[in-house]
């Protein structure tokens, strides 16, 4: 998935955004975690810098960019629909724990590297800006 921010809180801001958003399902039970951030200076692609690209371009440049590979468009149709490729390569082999012989260790192995990913968070208190 993909969050679309526009930058109003500050003044003056020039650049909008995309959080890309991710879901893996792990032994029945949905597991979420927020990726990277895309910085979209408006600079790029709009004229008016102060004016927050709409959810419309939002949308479209996280089709271009965050869904690239997760989804293609139909040949015969123009619509988007999920490319099994993608997703067929994270069931064959997987650089963590490799190979699989079970469900429960490919499952193990995910949840091992959200564990791992979550030593490494970001714990700074910021404080709020006034």
């Amino acid at each position: 998935m993909a969050i679309g921010k526009q930058s109003t809180y500050y003044k003056n801001q020039d650049a909008d955004g995309i959080t890309y958003f991710y879901g893996i399902k792990i032994s029945g039970g949905w597991y979420f975690f927020a990726g990277p951030y895309l910085v979209l200076p408006r600079i790029g692609y709009q004229k008016d810098l102060h004016t927050p690209l709409s959810f419309t371009k939002l949308h479209e440049i996280a089709m271009d960019t965050v869904f690239k590979g997760y989804l293609k468009k139909n040949k015969e149709t123009g619509e988007w629909e999920i490319n099994d490729a993608f997703f067929a390569r994270f069931y064959e082999r997987d650089a963590y724990n490799f190979p699989f012989t079970t469900q429960e260790a490919w499952d193990e192995s995910w949840l091992r590297l959200m564990r791992e990913n979550w030593k490494h968070r970001d714990t700074t208190n910021y404080e709020p800006v006034q």
